[in-house]
């Protein structure tokens, strides 16, 4: 080989593993809560973790909630091909980024989407991401917790937070926040707090302990340790970004001490003549969190 060609196939070499070095990928899509893969409804939080981001050191946090930017320490994120997302954080992890952002409008209610992360490397020059395509709706929404686990839950009579040295009681009424748990109506604003009014409700679907149902319809199931809880509305939590609330009772018969709290998503099973009655199936489970209780 002579030595110009032997230049030109380094020189080549040295090119191509340049673009891969420069390129993204996008490892996995989850509700910013559950990390339960999927990219939910538009307004709720979603994280995309990535690797080969240039452009982050370090966390990163918008500078203002309203409106929320669409572009982070040069980051961007493009759903189904044109829509860009609002941006919460941007995070170096070391062998890892993470990017949490509101899902847009855009979104589409539709049972697929697509994904790109859009940056730029040390030199300023375009990272574009290979797309993540048929991303499909996480199937239950997630609770946010404290890295102990602890759900981030409020007293509804005074708004205090339910910890250890103040528990929830039984019978007492919790609002418990999360995010992904179904669409609202009015629709979830996109990139600014939710206002205090008017007051953005979800669907009310869920299974009321000791009703006797006679026919099969899709349901819900807040359950509180063994309980099912009575749970009196749901909806957007006001003054916060894409979060959700579920208030609810604490029913009797939860346990005490730090108690489970998931929500699940199925239906109400109902068996023909002669096998009378009807039960809930469960299809799927959010994450489970602690709910102190005493």
């Amino acid at each position: 080989m002579t030595n110009s060609l032997r230049v030109a196939v380094l020189g080549a070499f040295f090119l191509t593993a340049s673009l891969q070095a420069q390129q993204v990928q996008c490892l996995l899509v989850v509700n910013a809560a559950s990390f339960e893969s999927g990219l939910p409804e538009p307004g709720a939080l979603a994280t995309v973790f990535c690797t080969g981001i240039q452009s982050v050191s370090g966390i990163v946090v918008a500078p203002t909630f309203s409106p929320l930017l669409q572009q982070l320490s040069g980051v961007s994120i493009r759903i189904n091909d044109f829509y860009l997302a609002p941006i919460l954080a941007v995070a170096n992890l070391g062998d890892r980024q993470q990017i949490n952002f509101q899902v847009p409008n855009e979104r589409l209610l539709t049972q697929l989407s697509r994904l790109q992360v859009l940056s730029r490397d040390s030199s300023g020059a375009p990272q574009n991401s290979t797309p993540v395509d048929n991303l499909d709706y996480p199937k239950t929404g997630g609770f946010f917790a404290e890295a102990g686990g602890l759900a981030f839950a409020r007293h509804a009579a005074d708004g205090s937070w339910v910890t250890t040295q103040n528990p929830a009681t039984s019978g007492e009424t919790i609002m418990i926040l999360g995010t992904g748990f179904g669409a609202t109506y009015p629709p979830k604003p996109v990139a600014f707090p939710t206002p205090a009014g008017p007051v953005f409700s979800g669907n009310l679907d869920f299974l009321v302990a000791g009703t006797q149902y006679t026919t099969s319809q899709p349901l819900r199931v807040l359950n509180v340790g063994p309980r099912a809880a009575k749970v009196s509305s749901i909806g957007l939590a006001a003054g916060y970004l894409g979060v959700d609330q579920i208030v609810f009772d604490v029913p009797d018969g939860a346990g005490s001490g730090n108690v489970d709290v998931n929500l699940q998503a199925g239906s109400t099973l109902c068996g023909p003549p002669p096998i009378p009655g009807c039960h809930f199936s469960a299809l799927n489970t959010s994450n489970t969190i602690k709910l102190p209780v005493r």
